[in-house]
């Protein structure tokens, strides 16, 4: 009697859902899914050979299932396909490049082995641990949050070769050093793992991070340091507008890396701070009036500033408005960053960052950016594997926003970390959308170090 094939079936469980899976017999898979809006049902043909793959991404709705070639007999099913996380990335390439990454955005994965007469039947629970009396249960997966003592996680580490983090709320917080995370950087480059930093921070120059770093026990140089202001400059710079006055509303340290790399002459800024409606009327203000005159400016360019008020953006819109050639530069698009960080219980104190001040200089003007530099923008993705001569596929963006850091790691192609030690809480981060969604989930980037940890001690 020819023996039945196995079919391994990967699908999902959510809160609030319960599943069976059963074969009754070697031709054919039912998935049954019930939830609390009402059931689903999927029944489908079992491929042959020595086995077939059938993965159901189980959500309230279920999407067209997909067949996966078979397993070869004899060889461990890890070494054929790599169901360890992250599991989006294994599907993708198991299936080809005809699935989208948006397909596969899978939570809580079990593996379970069906054949002839089989029934398997397990609740959410199953997945956070709980007993399991069912030997064709051959695993689970959390895709979201990054465990630590988890082989698969751990080898997952093993592939990367170069960590991009964000600083705000990843490196340090308002309150001081993220616990953990000088002991996580140092171990990650004492392991020969690439470190570098990126942030929509233009009120910081690679110096001044720096130095703020070796205040924190955590050694950096200017090279490995990159800054939303140090890619407007640089974008200046390729606009040849040397000499040129530049409108700027943003901190010091933006007008300097403008200087500094653009060759420009920045205006504004600190010195019109403290200016308001009345100082405008007093100045009698029209674009006709302005000085140096509209033609003069080359550029204007908008990032944080402490000091923003009314004068400002006026000044920024009149510029805009009155030389169709000037170019419109936003340093970066977050709407927000955390003055101080979650404590207690209660939600982080958020305050207004560089992304508010460009709408509004937007929606004075009637112009919007030429472009805006910092994360997630695709450009810069690209600016910054080739500046780094880095992989995409062996390179990992780390965050605690997913509609900057989150989103431009996975425009670029780049695996993604999140963590919890700033802005954005777990639960939003699991919630967002596929562009948006991270590979893993952490609370601070101390799980590095334990990986690398339990990586050496499991030599």
């Amino acid at each position: 009697m020819e023996k039945a094939p196995t079919t391994i079936v990967v699908m999902r469980l959510r809160d609030g859902l319960r599943s069976s899976v059963s074969s009754g017999s070697a031709e054919k898979l039912q998935m049954k899914m019930q939830t609390k809006t009402g059931s689903a049902e999927m029944t489908s043909a079992a491929a042959g050979g020595a086995g077939a793959v059938v993965c159901g991404h189980m959500v309230d709705r279920l999407p067209d299932r997909r067949v996966l070639p078979p397993i070869e007999a004899g060889r461990p099913l890890h070494a054929q396909f790599p169901v360890c996380v992250p599991v989006r990335m294994a599907l993708n390439s198991a299936l080809g490049s005809g699935v989208q990454h948006s397909q596969w955005n899978l939570r809580k994965v079990m593996l379970v082995r069906v054949g002839p007469a089989v029934q398997f039947k397990s609740s959410h629970t199953l997945m956070k641990g709980g007993p399991v009396c069912s030997q064709d249960l051959l695993g689970y997966i959390d895709h979201y949050s990054f465990d630590a003592a988890s082989a698969a996680h751990r080898q997952w580490l093993s592939r990367i070769k170069c960590f991009l983090f964000d600083i705000d709320g990843v490196i340090h917080t308002t309150a001081g050093a993220v616990p953990g995370a000088a002991s996580a950087l140092s171990a990650l480059r004492q392991a020969g793992v690439g470190v570098r930093f990126l942030t929509n921070n233009a009120g910081k120059s690679p110096a001044m991070v720096a130095a703020e770093f070796e205040k924190l026990g955590i050694d950096a140089s200017t090279s490995e340091i990159t800054t939303s202001a140090c890619v407007a400059g640089d974008y200046l710079s390729s606009k040849g507008v040397e000499g040129s006055y530049v409108y700027v509303i943003g901190e010091p340290a933006l007008m300097s890396m403008l200087s500094e790399r653009a060759g420009v002459r920045p205006i504004g800024g600190p010195d019109d701070a403290g200016k308001s409606k009345r100082t405008l009327q007093s100045e009698g203000h029209s674009i006709a009036t302005l000085d140096p005159p509209a033609g003069d400016v080359s550029a204007v360019v908008v990032g944080a500033d402490g000091d923003i008020s009314y004068y400002k953006v006026a000044k920024a819109a009149a510029y805009l408005l009155g030389n169709p050639r000037c170019l419109f530069v936003s340093t970066n698009p977050d709407p927000a960053y955390s003055f101080a960080p979650r404590a207690g219980g209660t939600a982080a104190t958020l305050a207004p960052a560089g992304g508010v001040w460009a709408r509004c200089v937007a929606m004075t003007s009637g112009r919007e950016p030429d472009i805006v530099c910092g994360k997630p923008s695709r450009s810069l993705g690209k600016h910054m594997l080739s500046a780094y001569g880095l992989d995409p596929a062996t390179t990992c963006m780390v965050g605690d926003r997913v509609d900057t850091d989150i989103e431009f790691g996975r425009a670029a192609g780049m695996h993604t970390l999140f963590v919890e030690s700033g802005t954005t809480t777990a639960e939003a981060a699991a919630a967002a959308g596929p562009e948006q969604r991270p590979d893993f989930i952490a609370e601070s980037i101390a799980v590095l170090e334990a990986a690398l940890v339990g990586e050496a001690a499991s030599d």
